[in-house]
């Protein structure tokens, strides 16, 4: 009985640990963002973006590489492992295409959002 005691009394303590850390925000967990060269993009993603574009980064499945997105200029989104637009963000997004699915509905993508 005692020995129980002492466990359900330790389990107690690290749930309280655990809880505290969760609301510090220090038990989140996110997928880091990783800077990544325009050679270790997908074959189809280079073949799509211009070459100035010089901002590549990858967390989860996906790639965001920067054209100058803050200077109004291009930012999309594609999957890492097939090379397939997720969306296209940026200054476009000033001027979206509303009939395209991909055109600026969700920016960034909520896989991206979660990076950190």
């Amino acid at each position: 009985m005692e020995r129980c005691l002492r466990n359900l009394y330790l389990t107690g303590v690290a749930l309280a640990f655990f809880v505290q850390a969760m609301a510090q925000g220090e038990g989140e967990v996110h997928a880091k963002i990783v800077t990544i060269p325009r050679s270790a993009l997908h074959e189809d993603i280079r073949s799509r973006i211009p070459e100035w574009c010089d901002t590549f980064e990858s967390c989860n499945d996906l790639v965001r590489v920067d054209c100058r997105g803050s200077l109004d200029a291009i930012e999309r989104y594609f999957s890492k492992s097939t090379g397939e637009l997720v969306m296209n963000c940026g200054g476009r997004c000033m001027n979206p295409q509303p009939d395209d699915p991909l055109d600026c509905k969700e920016c960034p993508p909520a896989q991206w959002q979660s990076c950190k």
